[in-house]
């Protein structure tokens, strides 16, 4: 949580023709988990269908606690039931690290940048663009949340990682034919 007692997510989108990249900066907590589950599900539910592939470039991401872990699960279990692969680009070691101690990394395919993650071969100047936050691409939006420390939950607070996990672990939808 920033020092002010407000939590900020910045997120931007843009489309390349069946490839949609959510970039997403800033603090991925509690407060901010519904807007970025708000802007998958735009990503995920657009009117010419779901894109081929979602990345989700988290090169700008300061923080994230069990709740934001949660909203990437639920990112990638919303990505299959809609046959999208879902990539998680630019992740901090922190990050990264979080998530293989709790055993989650093995669900998610990851890449080094965006770039990457899309296949496009990239130098070294797109690859420092690519991690660039802010909102930066056309239709693009900043969301901000202040929240004061009395309103956030307590202990009890928050997701429940076992059961977060057992979202991975049902059975995926079928495919719609």
């Amino acid at each position: 949580m920033s020092s002010e007692g407000a939590t900020t997510l910045f997120v931007s989108s843009d489309s390349y023709d069946a490839v949609i990249v959510i970039r997403v900066a800033g603090e991925l907590d509690y407060d901010c988990v519904p807007v970025f589950q708000q802007e998958l599900s735009r990503a995920l539910d657009r009117d010419t269908g779901p894109p081929e592939l979602l990345v989700l470039d988290l090169a700008g991401l300061t923080f994230c606690d069990s709740s934001g872990l949660a909203g990437l699960l639920w990112g990638m279990r919303r990505s299959r039931e809609t046959g999208t692969r879902m990539v998680l680009a630019g992740a901090s070691s922190a990050l990264l690290h979080m998530m293989r101690i709790t055993g989650l990394l093995p669900y998610f395919e990851t890449a080094a940048s965006a770039v990457e993650a899309m296949g496009r071969p990239g130098t070294a100047a797109d690859t420092a663009a690519d991690r660039a936050p802010g909102p930066a691409w056309p239709g693009s939006g900043r969301v901000e949340v202040d929240v004061q420390a009395d309103d956030r939950p307590g202990p009890g607070g928050g997701p429940d990682l076992d059961q977060v996990a057992q979202l991975v672990d049902q059975p995926e939808a079928p495919a719609a034919q």
